[in-house]
């Protein structure tokens, strides 16, 4: 449930992500450990999940912020517009960060239709030409956004390349890091997967099945390194 707050009212800026859902790629798992983030540092923010945001019962009461649903059926769900519009209203947020394709044209539009001042957008897809659907709302809403956000300074050109953006920052992408595991617990990973000895090295590669991902390149890669040492790709 998010509530509502008059802005004359509030101590702190009110912050909105809105992404297609809280549980799948880079981008949202970016989303999910941002958010917590923000309330230990005392500001009000919020998750607003386009789709279902297929959290499990235990994650969803581990929440320590709100989400809002828009239980997008569909691309043409129209309803999904209205619902979240009414969200956003009701959350009042002094700005709107999106994310994913569904952030960046529905959430871009419907944070334009609430009435809110400033909408922030983190691009996420490297692609270097917008498909022909995309382009024209990519015309209308870009100038309508403060700032484009991204990864990288080759992935900044791509951006700039395939369409007009008004500002764009570059924030290298941070991973929460896990601690590093014991040498038992590292045995036990390598029995696991069938490469006990130690003179055996194991690469992971852990990306969607995507041509974004490139995952040629890391299978052209794992092929130059085999011939010098025994390794296997997993």
């Amino acid at each position: 449930m998010i509530a509502t707050l008059p802005r004359s009212e509030r101590r702190n800026i009110r912050v909105l992500h809105v992404v297609g859902t809280l549980r799948a790629g880079g981008a949202e798992t970016l989303v999910r450990e941002l958010l917590p983030r923000f309330v230990r540092r005392g500001l009000d923010a919020a998750g607003g999940s386009g789709y279902e945001p297929r959290l499990s019962v235990d994650e969803r009461a581990a929440l320590t912020y709100p989400v809002f649903e828009g239980a997008k059926s569909g691309h043409f769900d129209v309803g999904f517009a209205s619902r979240t519009i009414a969200a956003i209203r009701r959350f009042a947020p002094d700005i709107v960060h999106t994310h994913t394709v569904t952030g960046k044209y529905w959430g871009r539009a419907c944070a334009l239709a609430s009435g809110v001042d400033v909408i922030v957008h983190t691009e996420h897809n490297p692609q270097q030409e917008l498909p022909l659907w995309e382009r024209p709302l990519a015309r209308i809403l870009a100038p309508r956004t403060k700032v484009f956000i991204t990864f990288s300074a080759r992935n900044a050109d791509h951006i700039a390349r395939r369409e007009a953006v008004p500002r764009l920052a570059v924030i290298p992408n941070g991973i929460e890091i896990a601690p590093a595991p014991t040498a038992t617990e590292r045995q036990s990973a390598r029995e696991r997967l069938g490469a006990a000895n130690d003179d055996v090295v194991i690469i992971g590669v852990v990306a969607n099945l995507a041509p974004q991902k490139n995952q040629r390149l890391a299978i052209e890669a794992f092929a130059r390194l085999a011939q010098r040492t025994r390794a296997r790709l997993d």
